[in-house]
């Protein structure tokens, strides 16, 4: 598994997540809107964290 980490206008958000469905639900419970709209609007993103 690859570990993600949410940001947000390339800032961490979140802390270091096992995996990105683990980041896909950190982001529904703390933000209001979809995946979708987060990513595409809001300014969020989850990327691949290195190991």
């Amino acid at each position: 598994m690859t570990q993600c980490q949410v940001t947000r206008d390339g800032e961490p958000a979140s802390p270091v997540l096992d995996s990105e469905g683990d980041a896909e639900v950190w982001l529904l419970r703390n933000q209001g809107q979809s995946i979708d709209y987060a990513t595409r609007y809001g300014g969020y993103a989850i990327a691949a964290v290195a190991p």
